[in-house]
């Protein structure tokens, strides 16, 4: 996948889906399998030339890989900045909130994406996946991916189905409720066999 991104890039300069390709290979693969920050950083800059919020997501994803959250959240809150009706930098810096366990940060950035787009049900499954983050909100959690799932957006795919029942499964774990838990995880994989979390779950609740 490398070198096609590479080829694509060579023929498109402006091919920034190929660009965001190489970011996230140089930023996560090991030097000895080719990975180099410094051209993550480069292929970072040239994406910010032509999209400014694209640029600062490849910088946030950059801040990730190298576990400074602090450098991730200035990133994606610039994503913000540049693009305030664009979903990508609020969904990406709410999330690191809850990974952070800031869940208060995490729900305030949801909730202001919501205030400018209270018809984007993918924010539904947003606010399930920060609350089986960060334990926090569980009732929201829980009645939001419910809904999520009695209507699913038009562009949802089976897996992302089937994460909306692992993080129902995971909402349930933190209640407790392992019979409950169980039965959200084995229908994600009857959705999504491949999954692996959902399964991981499973094993560790045996």
């Amino acid at each position: 996948m490398k070198k096609e991104w590479e080829r694509a890039v060579e023929l498109d300069p402006a091919q920034l889906d190929a660009r965001l390709g190489l970011v996230l290979f140089h930023a996560m693969a090991p030097g000895i399998m080719g990975g180099n920050k410094d051209t993550a950083r480069e292929q970072a800059r040239e994406i910010a030339k032509r999209d400014a919020m694209r640029g600062a997501m490849a910088r946030g994803m950059i801040a990730e890989a190298e576990k400074n959250t602090a450098a991730e959240v200035a990133s994606y809150q610039e994503a913000i900045a540049a693009a305030p009706d664009d979903k990508t930098g609020y969904f990406a810096l709410g999330s690191t909130y809850a990974q952070d366990g800031k869940p208060n940060q995490a729900f305030a950035t949801l909730d202001q994406y919501i205030n400018r787009h209270p018809e984007d049900r993918s924010a539904l499954y947003q606010a399930g996946r920060f609350a089986g983050l960060s334990g926090q909100q569980l009732d929201r959690g829980e009645n939001a991916l419910k809904e999520f799932l009695a209507a699913p957006p038009a562009d949802a795919h089976p897996p992302n189905i089937a994460r909306a029942h692992y993080w129902l499964g995971q909402i349930a774990e933190k209640r407790g409720a392992k019979d409950a838990a169980r039965e959200h995880y084995r229908s994600a994989l009857a959705i999504d066999p491949k999954s692996h979390a959902p399964q991981r779950a499973l094993d560790a609740l045996k």
